[in-house]
């Protein structure tokens, strides 16, 4: 389904709640700071949550010059 007013959105339904169009946000955090690094706005589907941290860890070495570490369980 494509949206006729935003065609950016994602028709998506979460959590045994209605479908609706919608965003989703993806954030990097330093989490020994406790500081947001970065955001990546997108349209709600979780299968591109992956192509999303590529992207904000890319802009955070770039911006940054500093590359981020697998955090652990």
């Amino acid at each position: 389904m494509i949206s006729p007013s935003d065609p950016s959105s994602a028709w998506t339904a979460k959590a045994n709640k209605r479908v609706q169009f919608g965003y989703g946000l993806n954030y990097l955090i330093d989490v020994e700071h406790a500081v947001i690094v970065d955001v990546e706005p997108m349209p709600a589907r979780t299968y591109d949550e992956v192509e999303s941290t590529k992207a904000m860890l890319d802009r955070t070495e770039r911006r940054f010059r500093f590359e981020a570490e697998a955090a652990c369980c």
